[in-house]
């Protein structure tokens, strides 16, 4: 693979004319985004985690909450926070796509 080198212009713009304050304003833009999503995700994984402890309490970990049906223990030990048996997860997100 070949690697492009580019030039600085003599007035300190990229070769494609981005003004270094635009670049830096897009990285802190992308940045700021990113921190949303990972904020977003860790409030989903710790309202994950409520919700199972609950279901501990509960007496019902490990029942699929769509059919009732027990959750396999090896889906339990690689999603410990699944809420559903796998058919019934997939079932959810195709539906989720489709709206």
């Amino acid at each position: 693979m070949q690697r492009v080198a580019r030039a600085m212009r003599p007035d300190g713009h990229g070769g494609r004319g981005r003004s270094p304050e635009l670049t830096e304003s897009a990285q802190e833009e992308v940045l700021a985004f990113r921190d949303t999503l990972l904020a977003a995700r860790a409030h989903a994984q710790a309202q994950a985690a409520l919700e199972a402890a609950d279901r501990i309490a509960r007496g019902t970990y490990g029942i699929c909450q769509a059919c009732g049906k027990p959750i396999p223990a090896r889906r339990l030990l690689a999603v410990p926070l699944a809420s559903r048996c796998v058919g019934c997860q997939e079932l959810r997100e195709t539906q989720d796509r489709a709206a």
